[in-house]
């Protein structure tokens, strides 16, 4: 089965959970390929609702641009200098106080306030790795090279996100309900097909194309 890299140091000999389940790089498909995903380095989300005053929500994003500054990745990656890691030939090196942690390193790191599940923030494959069973890391770095990249958040400006909302409400409901039809054969993909595709032109989807497309390439020049 797949699992994250944190979740693999549970289940293997030696791991934290002492099963006996192997490590294994991706395996290859029937036409040669072999492919596997990774998890974005910023990660978590929260929302802040209208019911929140001004003050608290300033407070609220002046916290979270600190956590994407310098001062604010280390600290949720590696915690505090001198308690949870020094820093060796440059490089942050955690202490016992992670590696030894009663619940163990990966959760101990978690417990202590670093690499949090549900806020975001920047987690670096160097402190992820740190706290991973040695054998988990050779595989992950066995799989590097089929690693899928991850699709990237993009963003509009309030018109392109109002329009492309407009236009994909009904273009969704008329593609889970097809979907339904093609699955049950209500509707055939040989004969059926070209209808489909005409009926999203119809419903403008090459405008949310362009419109996603515009999005994407201002993504690319950041």
């Amino acid at each position: 089965f797949n699992s994250w890299a944190d979740g693999a140091s549970l289940w293997c000999k030696g791991g934290t959970n002492k099963r006996d389940y192997r490590l294994i790089p991706p395996l290859q498909g029937s036409n040669g390929e072999r492919w596997t995903g990774t998890k974005g380095a910023i990660g978590g989300s929260y929302f802040i609702s209208s019911a929140c005053s001004d003050e608290i929500a300033q407070r609220i994003l002046l916290a979270s641009n600190y956590v994407f500054s310098p001062e604010g990745k280390i600290l949720f990656d590696f915690g505090v200098e001198g308690d949870t890691y020094n820093l060796v030939n440059g490089k942050p090196v955690f202490t016992d106080k992670i590696l030894k942690h009663d619940v163990g390193a990966l959760n101990g790191r978690r417990t202590l306030g670093m690499g949090l599940v549900n806020y975001p923030m920047v987690v670096t494959w160097l402190g992820w790795s740190a706290v991973l069973w040695p054998q988990t890391v050779a595989v992950v770095d066995a799989s590097l090279p089929y690693n899928m990249p991850q699709q990237p958040s993009l963003t509009g400006t309030e018109a392109e996100e109002t329009e492309l909302a407009t236009i994909m409400t009904d273009i969704d409901k008329y593609v889970t309900t097809s979907i339904d039809q093609f699955i049950i054969g209500q509707m055939s993909i040989e004969k059926d097909w070209p209808k489909f595709q005409a009926q999203l032109e119809t419903m403008n989807i090459k405008r949310a194309i362009e419109i996603q497309n515009a999005k994407f390439d201002r993504w690319k020049k950041r």
